[in-house]
């Protein structure tokens, strides 16, 4: 892995980190060089036993974050999206939500699953359990420090996540998540928009 560009990939289950799992995949099929972790982030851990966890705390007694390796027989992908997606959904990733469009994104999820599993050595899976005292949830911020923390810790080159691509005007109104790790971050961070349809269709030619 010493030559491999070490790339992160963000997936929360939004139609943002869909696009930038594909793109991942796109990325990975034509980047022998590449390795990729996919990365989850939960709110609080039950404890699983017998896992042992690297761990670092954030703040003394207040937030801690855990992380544990998922081999790719113990993770599916798949299971992190909707198997029947609502209308509103679905047109947030493509142009509509017609039987033509589910059938594409169905093809989009395997296509992109397939590509992770031929190059499933050079691809892992994390979950990051986050746990604060602050509050039920943890807050954006929260969820950015750790992100970017685990990135500059683990030696990453590249982040990859989604963003909704608001205006300037609205990203100062409502703020980020993508833009809030492009400002801590350490790690150079490439945001993913919505994909066009023509990239789609000529992701999908290859399978």
């Amino acid at each position: 892995m010493e030559n491999k560009l070490k790339v992160l990939l963000y997936s929360d289950g939004s139609y943002q980190a869909l696009s930038a799992a594909v793109y991942a995949a796109y990325l990975l099929q034509n980047s022998p060089q590449m390795n990729l972790t996919i990365l989850r982030i939960q709110e609080k851990d039950g404890g699983s036993l017998g896992v042992k966890y690297s761990w670092k705390e954030l703040r003394v007694k207040c937030i801690k974050y855990y992380w544990s390796n998922s081999s790719s027989a113990e993770f599916n992908w798949l299971d992190g999206w909707p198997v029947s997606p609502d209308p509103k959904w679905l047109k947030k990733i493509l142009d509509g939500a017609d039987h033509e469009n589910t059938k594409k994104y169905e093809k989009l999820l395997s296509q992109t699953n397939n590509i992770f599993l031929q190059r499933k050595q050079d691809v892992q899976h994390q979950i990051l359990y986050l746990n604060t005292c602050f509050s039920e949830k943890s807050n954006r911020s929260e969820i950015v420090k750790a992100l970017a923390d685990y990135a500059e810790k683990n030696a990453f080159q590249l982040i990859i996540i989604g963003t909704r691509g608001f205006s300037k005007f609205r990203r100062t109104i409502v703020g980020s998540f993508s833009q809030e790790i492009l400002a801590k971050s350490k790690v150079p961070a490439l945001l993913i928009k919505k994909l066009s349809a023509e990239f789609i269709c000529s992701f999908l030619s290859d399978s």
